[in-house]
């Protein structure tokens, strides 16, 4: 089934793009305004996977749905391709509504705030492309894109032990 809005390509790709604007915000040292941005951004990606299940999901059909591909490098038969079925859209909706409550948890954090919430929007973005990606080497790419952050994540904020943690 294709839809007509790209509704995982945008869960997927609005977290990552927002975290690269993250160093633009402007900041008066207190990280008030990331947290801010960080928290809407996450709302946001969280809204759009609840519209990709509202409208293009339907939960008593099998197989993939809201599938989107589109050819990458077709000389490779590399695509950008994605789509979700009844295992991997639950999944999707759980880490956006997950990472909206992370935003809201890390509300304390002071150390280095615009690297925090890039971290955490760029693994916002990764993991939904984990559950999303049909295709190997996409797999591979959103895997590290999800990985690097948490160890970082883990390695720079975590608690006592975080360096044991992180590896």
């Amino acid at each position: 089934m294709s839809v007509a809005f790209p509704w995982l390509s945008a869960a997927i790709l609005f977290p990552i793009g927002s975290a690269l604007l993250i160093p633009f915000v402007p900041d008066k040292g207190d990280g008030k305004q990331v947290r801010w941005f960080a928290l809407g951004v996450s709302l946001i990606t969280f809204l759009i996977t609840v519209g990709g299940y509202l409208n293009g999901y339907d939960p008593a059909q099998e197989g993939l749905q809201l599938v989107e591909r589109v050819q990458w490098l077709p000389e490779l038969g590399l695509a950008w391709s994605v789509g979700a079925d009844g295992l991997s859209m639950p999944l999707i909706l759980l880490t956006s509504f997950i990472t909206s409550l992370a935003c809201l948890a890390a509300w304390p954090v002071s150390f280095k705030p615009k690297l925090f919430y890039f971290l955490l929007l760029a693994m916002n973005g990764g993991q939904i492309a984990v559950f999303a990606v049909q295709d190997m080497l996409l797999f591979f790419l959103a895997w590290e894109l999800e990985l690097l952050p948490v160890y970082l994540l883990l390695a720079i904020w975590g608690g006592k032990k975080r360096q044991y943690a992180a590896t």
